[in-house]
C-alpha cells in the first residue's frame, strides 16, 4: 500500500470471480483484506504487495507518410499522418491505497492521453549549390605563386 501508516493484512486482496469492466473501477481489489490498524499500532501489510498491482498500460500508435518530389526535384513534399492511442485505451493510474480513505481500492484518476490523429505536411525547397572559390583565395595564392 506504501506511504503513512500500513493497513492489517488478512488475505492476498485479489478478487477470484470474474468483474465486469465498472466493477473492476469501483473494486481494484478485495478492501476487506486490509483493515485498518488499531491507533498507536503498526499494521501488518508489507510495504509493497505483488498481489495488489495497477492496471498495465497498453497503446498502440501508428505513423504513414509519403514523400514526393515536384518540378524536377527542386520541391519535396512529405505528408504525414499520425495516430496515438488509436483503440483509445484508458490509462489509469494506480487505486487508491490510504486504507482510511473512502475511495480506498478504486481507480479513479486517468492519465494519458485520448485517442490523438493528427495531419502534417512537410515541405522541402531543394536548391543547386555551387561552390566557387573566393576571389582572396585567388588572390594569395596568385601572390604566394610570384614571390
Amino acid at each position: 500500500m506504501g506511504g503513512g501508516n500500513r493497513p492489517n493484512r488478512t488475505c492476498s486482496g485479489r478478487i477470484g470471480q470474474p468483474q465486469s469492466r465498472g466493477d473492476r473501477i469501483t473494486r481494484w481489489f478485495d478492501t476487506s483484506c486490509f483493515p485498518v490498524p488499531a491507533a498507536f499500532t503498526y499494521g501488518s501489510d508489507s510495504r509493497t504487495n505483488p498481489d495488489v498491482r495497477g492496471p498495465g498500460f497498453t497503446q498502440l500508435d501508428f505513423g504513414l507518410e509519403k514523400g514526393s518530389s515536384l518540378f524536377k526535384e527542386k520541391a519535396r513534399f512529405i505528408p504525414r499522418v499520425e495516430a496515438f492511442n488509436i483503440l483509445n485505451t484508458p490509462h489509469f493510474n494506480p487505486p487508491q491505497r490510504n486504507a482510511g480513505a473512502n475511495n480506498f481500492g478504486q481507480l479513479f484518476e486517468s492519465n494519458g492521453m485520448p485517442g490523438v490523429i493528427q495531419c502534417a505536411l512537410e515541405d522541402y525547397l531543394l536548391r543547386t549549390m555551387y561552390v566557387r572559390p573566393s576571389r582572396a583565395g585567388a588572390l594569395f595564392s596568385r601572390w604566394q605563386h610570384v614571390h
